[in-house]
């Protein structure tokens, strides 16, 4: 083999690494995302049941609120007539 041969051989070994390298980049790139927006999701999921659970949760302060302005009401005109 003369020393251009082998430096090309050597030129085309390292291309084949680096091609390599790039591809198994890639590939794990593509897991990476995958991943990413799976897990995305099932936080958005988490999300939306905490935020109806809270809005069930105000609807019952609302509901208490009332309750307790339709007592304070009923003292007040019991001290008024009585």
């Amino acid at each position: 083999m003369s020393e251009v041969q082998i430096v090309e051989k050597a030129i085309s070994i390292t291309d084949s690494v680096y091609l390599g390298l790039f591809v198994a980049a890639c590939i794990g790139a593509t897991y990476l995302v995958r991943y990413v927006l799976k897990t995305n999701a099932d936080r958005e999921a988490r999300y939306i049941k905490v935020i109806e659970e809270q809005a069930v949760g105000l609807q019952k302060i609302d509901i208490v609120q009332r309750d307790v302005a339709d007592i304070k009401a009923a003292i007040l005109s019991r001290k008024e007539g009585g």
